[in-house]
């Protein structure tokens, strides 16, 4: 697991922050205002569980879903990290079954499939093998731990094809 951290931590540290473009713009919606407000001039290296936590008062886990494509892919990291540091408690506030939720493509919603291109085709080869890594850990250590093994779902669905060959399944 710490050979995974190191390799998010190298492998994202060079991604272009969003600026001031955190949050996709919905009319009127106070989570977004929020997340704009906690996130807004922070590097995804100094963002941890706690800060979030203390520090954004709505649902941690709803972060993701109103950030920008540039801003989902900047702010992933720090949120894989979440998961491998601090996995139960990434588990019980929905942190991570949320995040493995982000990065599970579904074809069959267009709109949906659209998104998930716009937010992970920004990321090059090493990011994308960092992301399946972080999938195959979480099935082969978690999958047990939720109702469904979303995490080999996402792998199965699009994953896979970034995972080094010895990391394949047959």
């Amino acid at each position: 697991m710490d050979d995974l951290k190191a390799r998010i931590v190298r492998d994202f540290a060079a991604l272009p922050s969003p600026g001031n473009n955190i949050t996709v713009r919905f009319h009127g919606d106070p989570e977004r205002a929020a997340i704009d407000a906690f996130f807004r001039g922070k590097r995804w290296q100094d963002i941890r569980l706690d800060d979030l936590r203390n520090g954004y008062k709505g649902d941690e886990s709803a972060c993701l879903t109103f950030m920008t494509p540039r801003a989902f892919r900047y702010y992933l990291p720090a949120y894989l990290l979440f998961c491998l540091e601090e996995f139960r408690e990434a588990r019980m506030s929905n942190l991570l079954p949320g995040t493995i939720w982000w990065l599970e493509l579904d074809e069959n919603n267009r709109e949906n499939a659209t998104l998930f291109f716009d937010r992970f085709d920004g990321y090059n080869e090493a990011q994308k093998r960092d992301i399946a890594l972080f999938l195959k850990q979480m099935s082969e250590h978690h999958g047990e731990d939720f109702s469904e093994d979303y995490a080999d779902l996402a792998l199965k669905r699009y994953w896979s094809r970034y995972l080094p060959p010895y990391d394949q399944k047959n």
